[in-house]
């Protein structure tokens, strides 16, 4: 995904991969549990959130960029269908 769009907000509802989508949003849920009870809770593990930072993985995403995300995808995809 982010070699084709060049960032790791994949949207949760991406057409093409919804269960990457869900998966990047529990990424994000658990980081965000873990930031807020500490790191004695294992709920995500420090191997894994280094690889995704490695990847440049955008810890927050708003609800509106994944909205707008989705909608951008919908007119690519109506673009590419329709040529216009």
């Amino acid at each position: 995904y982010k070699k084709t769009f060049g960032h790791t907000n994949v949207p949760i509802q991406w057409e093409k991969n919804k269960s990457l989508g869900r998966w990047v949003n529990t990424q994000r849920r658990m980081y965000s549990k873990r930031q807020r009870m500490g790191d004695s809770v294992n709920i995500l593990q420090d191997a894994r959130i280094r690889a995704l930072d490695d990847l440049g993985f955008n810890w927050k995403s708003s609800t509106y960029d994944d909205l707008w995300n989705a909608c951008f995808e919908k007119l690519r995809a109506y673009k590419a269908r329709f040529g216009h």
